[in-house]
Parts: C-alpha cells; sequence; structure tokens
C-alpha cells in the first residue's frame, strides 16, 4: 500500500471523524440582489454586516457525524474587504467610515483622522489578494427597529503604479441569511496547513469564503 507522505498521514484520522452539518440562520443585514459592486483601481470592494451573538445547539452520533444548527443576530460589527491581484495591488487606506439608519441617526468610526493603511494579503484563491477591516467593536445602534443601514467608505486604492480615492456607499436591508453547508475537521486542518498565508481574520471574509463571485468587470 503507498504510503501517504507525513503530513496527510498525521491528518488522516481526522478525515473519518468530526463530520458536521451545519444549518445557520443569520438575523443580518445585505446588499441588495441588484447592487453593483464597486471596482476601484481594479480592486473590488464589498462589505458585510456581521451580527456578534447568537443561539446554538450541536448534537452528535457516534461522534463521527454532527449536526449543528445556530441563529446568529445582533448587535453588528462591519466588514470590509478590497479584493485584487496578486503582485498589482498593494494596499487600502481608509479615510472615514460613517454609518447611517433610516430614522436619520448618523455615527462616524472614531480613529480614523489619519488614514488607515491595510495590506492586501494572499486568499484561498489563486491570483487574488485581499484587505480587510473590520470596526473598532459593534456598532452603537438598537437595531430592534432598523430596516436600513448605509455604510459610507472614504477610501483608496493603491497598486504598483498608482491611486484612486473614492467615497462608496453600500446599502445594506434588513434580511435572513440561511446557509447549509458540511465541516470536515481534518480537511479545515489541512486547508488551514496548505494556506497557512491567509490572514486568520479574514478565513470567512470575501473572496474566502465559498459564496463570493467576482463581480462584472473584475
Amino acid at each position: 500500500m503507498k504510503l501517504l507522505p507525513n503530513a496527510l498521514s498525521f491528518l488522516a484520522p481526522l478525515f473519518c471523524i468530526s463530520c458536521i452539518h451545519v444549518r445557520e440562520k443569520q438575523e443580518t443585514y445585505a446588499l441588495p440582489p441588484d447592487f453593483q459592486t464597486p471596482i476601484v483601481r481594479g480592486s473590488a470592494i464589498g462589505g458585510r454586516m456581521d451580527p456578534q451573538e447568537g443561539r446554538n445547539a450541536v448534537t452528535f452520533s457516534a461522534m463521527v457525524y454532527g449536526f449543528a444548527a445556530g441563529t446568529r443576530m445582533g448587535p453588528y460589527e462591519f466588514q470590509l474587504h478590497a479584493t485584487g491581484h496578486e503582485g498589482v495591488h498593494r494596499e487600502i487606506h481608509i479615510h472615514r467610515v460613517r454609518y447611517e439608519i433610516d430614522d436619520g441617526k448618523v455615527w462616524q468610526e472614531p480613529g480614523l483622522d489619519l488614514a488607515l493603511v491595510k495590506p492586501f494579503a494572499p486568499t484561498y484563491r489563486k491570483g487574488l489578494v485581499q484587505a480587510f477591516w473590520k470596526s473598532g467593536g459593534v456598532l452603537p445602534f438598537d437595531f430592534e427597529n432598523v430596516e436600513r443601514v448605509t455604510v459610507e467608505i472614504d477610501l483608496s486604492v493603491i497598486d504598483q503604479v498608482g491611486s484612486e480615492r473614492r467615497t462608496l456607499r453600500l446599502p445594506f436591508q434588513r434580511s435572513t441569511v440561511r446557509n447549509t453547508h458540511f465541516v470536515m475537521a481534518g480537511l479545515e486542518i489541512y486547508q488551514r496547513v496548505k494556506n497557512r498565508k491567509v490572514p486568520f481574520e479574514q478565513l470567512d471574509a470575501g473572496a474566502n469564503t465559498k459564496t463570493w463571485q467576482p463581480p462584472a468587470g473584475f
């Protein structure tokens, strides 16, 4: 029998156990289906309202197969991601981030008096890199009756030959998102070893998600 390489032989037992079927519901805010992803100097700019609390339940059958279900809800952090091309894009500068809700209240992200610099880092996708930033904490709104959150972002994208600065508006609307997927512990560990240059905080953001699709013109 042909032996697996050392790294894979170490992980092999894990591929046979801890398969988890995950079903998650998010009470969150999403961009409209017809929203056109902004492209700034060849980089696709996206964002996410990330719920920070929830209820979860996990069950196992003979410690081999598991089922997990949960609901994630507010309060919310905002995540910004800019997806670019390897060898082309260098960094983004975030000059201002401003949040508006539908009752007219406005809040501006503190600490951005001087431009915040975030470099592009490797992703799971060949040839693509990504810069990532998240809000300094949960957004200080009572989301009980908030239907819309518009995030206004003043940023610059820097590549190998120059830069472009623009102000963008991301119009999030209240939404329920349901996701169903399988998680294999051994495969997840192998992917982390194989792609160890991908920053940990970006593992489930932008181009590092299975559902991400490059926008038109990217």
